[in-house]
């Protein structure tokens, strides 16, 4: 929701008790996305970033896909993170400092990754592949949880 939004439902005392984000421009600068959350969090609410989805390679969209879908995920792929072509490890480091980012934020109470296997709605985006394999970023995610304190399983 645009902060515009947000301002005016609490101009009109509107009652609510989060503010959900979707965060599919993975080119934007880490810095940016916490100077987002601070931006947010200045209402007072949690934070649930309910789509995120990062490549891990370049694709064309499916031929399926509709007009805007296709205006998506061509806007996916604009500014490379860091300049440089998305592939596994990349969607690694990008998952990694999010949630590292994210998780810094108390306000942040939810984060859903819309695709966890591949084939995505963002080609690539899966946390795993198409034959169910776990690629880095799931490794690095498990990683990172652990280091927090959270331990989901072998």
């Amino acid at each position: 929701m645009a902060y515009s939004s947000i301002q005016k439902v609490e101009e009109l005392g509107t009652e609510y008790e989060a503010i959900g984000m979707q965060l599919y421009n993975p080119a934007r600068d880490m810095l940016a996305l916490d100077h987002l959350f601070e931006r947010f969090a200045r209402f007072g609410r949690k934070l649930h970033l309910t789509e995120l989805g990062v490549p891990s390679m370049e694709a064309q969209p499916s031929p399926s896909a509709s007009d805007g879908d296709i205006y998506c995920l061509e806007y996916m792929y604009y500014g490379l993170w860091h300049e440089m072509g998305w592939n596994e490890r990349l969607q690694a480091d990008w998952i990694e400092q999010f949630y590292t980012i994210a998780y810094s934020h108390p306000e942040v109470e939810a984060i859903t990754m819309w695709s966890m296997e591949d084939p995505a709605y963002i080609p690539g985006s899966g946390l795993f592949t198409d034959k169910y394999e776990p690629k880095e970023s799931f490794f690095r995610l498990k990683e990172l949880e652990k280091s927090w304190g959270f331990d989901f399983g072998k």
